[in-house]
């Protein structure tokens, strides 16, 4: 799999991931460039905002957008009534 970078995400991008037997949406929310990363691509950090409920443990999981599918790593990283935020760290 090539390196993704961080051209490859713009805010708003949506991504179906498959978990506990049902398909859930990720929105882009945020996406900044790291600029003391190790990563030959170079590194950036996406935040994610998905459904109240269910909250998705953190876990690596096929992100499936409209260009691609990539296996990302995502945490969740704050809850609200509205959504679930979640953090992938490219670094």
């Amino acid at each position: 799999m090539e390196d993704l970078k961080v051209s490859d995400f713009a805010v708003g991008d949506r991504f179906e991931v498959e978990a506990g037997g049902a398909v859930h949406i990720l929105t882009v929310e945020q996406v900044g460039e790291l600029p003391r990363a190790a990563r030959e691509a170079g590194g950036f950090r996406l935040q994610f905002a998905g459904p109240a409920q269910p909250l998705l443990p953190q876990s690596t999981y096929s992100l499936k957008g409209s260009r691609r599918t990539d296996d990302i790593f995502i945490v969740p990283i704050a809850a609200d009534a509205q959504a679930v935020r979640y953090e992938a760290i490219f670094n």
